[in-house]
């Protein structure tokens, strides 16, 4: 009878993780159809050069972002007592309110200092909007876990999907009330940030209106400080690699230049995105099930490639062939120079596309060291090729861009030979 039970309660607990799953991946998709299909919409009332302007705002809400909690807030989940958990969420707040102020007297005092630069100009009015999106994204980032711990799902894929829709229609009605470059698609980023907080704010009611513990928020906060020294460094090598480079080229280049290369990279980043979050979490799970059997783990690797590989090589040709062609059917007249960039992109994103979505398998293998040593090479290799292209390629952003593309092949054809020579001897490791 006992065994009976526990039969029962165990499919019913697989049945709720799989709908968990499913619900997220869900939102997931969503979130990103809408990001897609507003990206094509939108760029049939903005310029490349507005993208440019947005592409370098957005980017420094995101390196700061990572660091605006500390990286204390991937903690909350952990702590066995909700009282600890809650805590830990006032803490990270805290630090998120502290660097958002710190943010905003850093603005105040370099505005005048940055005014000068001619290709940031148009960045200047809407440097004071940094800070309040930066605390945005921090907060939501913090309540984010908290819901995850709480297993606030549903809420966590509303506010997903709201962030997501508010700022398509945020960005398309401030287009008819903001006519300074690029405005229009800060506010409205402004405007999503704060749609998809409401959500999470609401189902967080708990441990933001509750008094702040003192005593417990030190004590936990010491207890989880290797995630500021530790998972805090490769968090930032990860956004920086990502980031950086859009807020530098309309500087090297132009805002043109730099919008054309964001869009290109937006629509490419968010494939990849979404399979290395759907996809990546199946396989992470069942590569950290079946770790002590190489050939298993190894067979999975490679038939994950190659299911990866011909679903993506026949896009990515088409892109590569015919990148112009299509960039002007879908986003119209203005973007014929995107489309040929995206062709040049297409032979790196290839890599990205079928080594991203396996790559938690170092993690699975609990080789954090060579995760954050790639991580390291991904942020020098993309330093060293901005410095070759301010100093031997600022007339020539096509040369710039054959040479980025194929270091971007490069390095994650390293990646993939490394994740495959750790998938067959990790037994060694795991033995010690």
């Amino acid at each position: 009878m006992l065994r009976l039970w526990d039969r029962f309660f165990g499919r019913m607990r697989r049945k709720a993780f799989f709908a968990h799953t499913v619900t997220m991946m869900g939102g997931t998709a969503v979130a990103q159809v809408i990001t897609l299909l507003g990206t094509l919409i939108l760029a049939r009332f903005y310029l490349p050069s507005h993208f440019g302007v947005f592409s370098m705002f957005a980017g420094l809400v995101s390196l700061v972002s990572v660091w605006s909690s500390f990286r204390y807030e991937i903690a909350v989940t952990l702590p066995e007592k909700d009282e600890d958990a809650a805590a830990l969420v006032q803490f990270s707040l805290l630090i998120v309110c502290s660097v958002s102020l710190v943010t905003l007297v850093l603005v105040i005092a370099a505005g005048r200092w940055l005014l000068p630069v001619s290709r940031i100009q148009d960045l200047h009015p809407w440097l004071p909007l940094l800070p309040l999106c930066i605390l945005q994204v921090g907060s939501y980032n913090t309540l984010y876990n908290w819901c995850l711990r709480g297993r606030r799902f549903p809420g966590i894929v509303l506010a997903r999907t709201a962030k997501s829709l508010f700022t398509v229609l945020g960005q398309l009605i401030a287009y008819l009330v903001v006519a300074l470059p690029g405005g229009g698609l800060i506010c409205g980023y402004a405007i999503g940030l704060a749609a998809g907080l409401g959500p999470i704010l609401k189902r967080s009611k708990v441990v933001i209106a509750s008094d702040i513990r003192w005593s417990r928020m030190l004590p936990v906060a010491s207890r989880y400080a290797d995630f500021p020294k530790k998972a805090g460094i490769g968090a930032f090598l990860d956004t920086a690699s990502a980031q950086i480079p859009l807020i530098v080229l309309p500087v090297i280049f132009s805002s043109h230049v730099g919008g054309s290369f964001a869009v290109a990279d937006r629509l490419f980043r968010g494939a990849v995105d979404f399979f290395s979050v759907t996809l990546g979490q199946v396989f992470y799970q069942r590569v950290a099930s079946l770790r002590r059997d190489h050939e298993e783990t190894t067979s999975l690797l490679l038939k994950t490639w190659k299911l990866l590989f011909v679903f993506f090589i026949g896009p990515s040709l088409l892109m590569l062939f015919f990148g112009r062609e299509i960039f002007l059917l879908l986003l119209g007249s203005g973007w014929s120079e995107a489309g040929e960039y995206a062709a040049i992109l297409s032979i790196g994103f290839i890599g990205q596309l079928v080594v991203s979505p396996t790559s938690l398998g170092l993690m699975a293998f609990e080789k954090l060291n060579l995760l954050l040593g790639w991580q390291v090479l991904s942020f020098l290799t993309m330093i060293t090729a901005l410095l070759l292209g301010f100093f031997f390629w600022r007339q020539d952003i096509k040369s710039f861009l054959w040479f980025w593309s194929c270091k971007e092949a490069v390095i994650y054809l390293l990646y993939g030979a490394i994740l495959y020579r750790i998938h067959q001897r990790h037994e060694e490791s795991l033995s010690v």
